[in-house]
């Protein structure tokens, strides 16, 4: 048996073929068109976002929207607002039936379940509560799989 060969990203400048710097956003994207490959498939994420860090369970976009779904029907103000559920679950079945995405064309990060941290100013939770984040990959400055460490 050999070992898998390892994902490379085109560099443009030499026109050849090299693996991905370590934690840069290229290995960040092949990371996710695995994830986002099959809705069984997730992994623990850390990111930092304008200084917050968001750390949760990165997860294939229709399993995102199936679970802000799930929120809405657990907020008492947002119950009856079927206009909400029905866009998600339109957004839920596009994505499930759509192939999935080349590395290059990923953008966003999508947590089914993540905490924000507001790490610059003071260290606290920024939002005491876990939900669903949708995050713009041009904004993250830095990550790594795992979940920080429990104080």
């Amino acid at each position: 048996m050999t070992a898998p060969e390892v994902p490379t990203a085109d560099n443009a400048a030499t026109s050849e073929r090299v693996a991905p710097e370590p934690g840069s956003l290229v290995a960040l994207r092949l990371l996710l068109s695995v994830i986002y490959s099959d809705e069984r498939n997730s992994c623990p994420i850390t990111v930092v976002v304008d200084g917050a860090v968001i750390s949760g369970l990165v997860v294939h976009p229709a399993v995102f929207y199936r679970t802000m779904i799930e929120q809405i029907g657990e907020r008492d103000e947002l119950k009856d607002t079927t206009a909400f559920t029905g866009l998600l679950q339109g957004l839920t079945e596009h994505v499930a039936d759509a192939p999935p995405p080349d590395a290059d064309e990923i953008g966003n990060v999508f947590f089914g379940k993540a905490m924000v941290t507001a790490a610059r100013a003071t260290g606290q939770l920024a939002y005491d509560k876990v939900a669903s984040w949708q995050v713009s990959l041009s904004h993250v400055s830095a990550w790594t799989i795992g979940l920080p460490p429990d104080d």
